[in-house]
């Protein structure tokens, strides 16, 4: 198909379901584990936080690269591989 590799990142993911929003639970190589939800709309994620005993004033939002911009003060989107071998 003509792809080419840009990068190679690595992580572990844990998914759980739960009345149609998906928890992950996430770990990055030099993060600390977080959980990521999902839903198909935001009052489906605040139910299901709000029934798991979740604050969302404790949540952040965004993508992992913005996770290690703002936590590691990392730019993983510029660097070719991301591993567990590897954290800096």
């Amino acid at each position: 198909m003509g792809f080419t590799a840009k990068r190679y990142q690595e992580n572990y993911r844990e998914e759980w379901q739960l009345g149609g929003v998906t928890f992950d639970i996430d770990t990055w190589p030099g993060l600390p584990t977080y959980l990521e939800v999902e839903g198909p709309d935001e009052a489906a994620v605040r139910d299901a936080a709000e029934a798991l005993g979740l604050d969302l004033a404790d949540a952040s939002y965004g993508s992992v690269d913005e996770v290690y911009r703002t936590v590691l003060g990392r730019d993983i989107l510029a660097e070719s591989s991301l591993t567990f071998d590897t954290r800096a």
